[in-house]
C-alpha cells in the first residue's frame, strides 16, 4: 500500500523489476547506441536540488519512487526473452537488439510475413515468442485485445532512430529481466515505457513508468 492506495502485485513485481535495471541502463546505454554506429552525447545529469524538486513534482501528480523491496518470489526466474520481429520491423532495430543477446527473429525469416495482424500474433505466441512491431495497431485493445497468452512490444517511433535513446535501453533491459512478458503489451517512447496486462481480478491494468536520475517512479494511468 502506497499513501493508501492499494497496489496490485503485478504492479509491485513490475517495478521492482525496474528497480534493479537502473543501473544496467545507466552503464550500458553507450553500448546501445554504438550499436546504430552513431555518435551520442550523454548529457549533464541534473543537480540533487533539481532531482528532489522532480521527485516533489511527480509525487504530487501520483508517482511513487520504485524500491528494491518490490520483488517476486524467492526461487523464480524470468523466461528469457524472445521475440519476432513483423515484416515492417528496421533491419538496423533487429541488429542492436541481437546484439544486446536477446533471441529475436523476423517474420519474413519465419515465412510469416504475408500473415494478417490478427493470424501474425497468434502465430508468434504459438512459437513461445513476443512480437516486436513499430505498428501502433498492436497497442490498440479494439483492433489487438489485449490477452494473458500474447505479448507485444510496440516500439513508439518512426525509424531506427529510436534505438539510441534512453527508452528503448530501458525497454530492452526491462524485459530482459521481467518474466511476464509474453502476457503483456507494451509501448516504448524515446523516454518512457508503459505496461498493460490483465490483472489476476480479470482487470485490465495500466501502468506509466519513467527513469529519473535518482531511479525508477511509476504510477497507475487510464487505460
Amino acid at each position: 500500500m502506497k499513501n493508501g492506495v492499494v497496489i496490485s502485485e503485478e504492479l509491485y513485481i513490475l517495478v521492482a523489476v525496474l528497480s534493479l535495471c537502473v543501473h544496467k541502463i545507466r552503464t550500458r546505454y553507450i553500448h546501445l547506441a554504438d550499436a546504430m554506429s552513431e555518435p551520442y552525447r550523454i548529457n549533464t545529469l541534473p543537480s540533487k536540488r533539481k532531482i528532489k524538486l522532480a521527485e516533489d513534482l511527480l509525487e504530487n501528480d501520483g508517482w511513487f519512487s520504485v524500491c528494491p523491496a518490490m520483488w517476486r518470489g524467492p526461487g523464480e526466474t524470468p523466461k528469457k526473452l524472445r521475440l519476432v520481429a513483423d515484416a515492417n520491423f528496421p533491419d538496423g532495430l533487429v541488429r542492436l537488439i541481437k546484439r544486446e543477446k536477446v533471441d529475436i527473429r523476423t517474420a519474413r525469416a519465419l515465412g510469416m510475413e504475408r500473415l494478417s495482424d490478427e493470424n501474425l500474433l497468434p502465430k508468434v505466441s504459438q512459437a513461445g515468442c513476443a512480437l516486436i512491431t513499430l505498428d501502433r495497431d498492436f497497442w490498440s485493445d479494439e483492433k489487438v485485445p489485449l490477452h494473458r497468452q500474447q505479448g507485444v512490444v510496440f516500439v513508439d517511433g518512426k525509424d531506427e532512430s529510436i534505438g539510441r535513446t534512453l527508452g528503448f535501453a530501458f525497454m530492452l533491459i526491462f524485459l530482459k529481466t521481467f518474466h511476464g512478458w509474453k502476457g503483456a503489451k507494451f509501448r516504448v517512447t524515446s523516454t518512457r515505457l508503459f505496461f498493460k496486462a490483465i490483472s489476476f481480478e480479470n482487470k485490465k491494468v495500466v501502468y506509466e513508468l519513467q527513469l529519473i536520475a535518482s531511479g525508477v517512479y511509476a504510477r497507475e494511468i487510464a487505460g
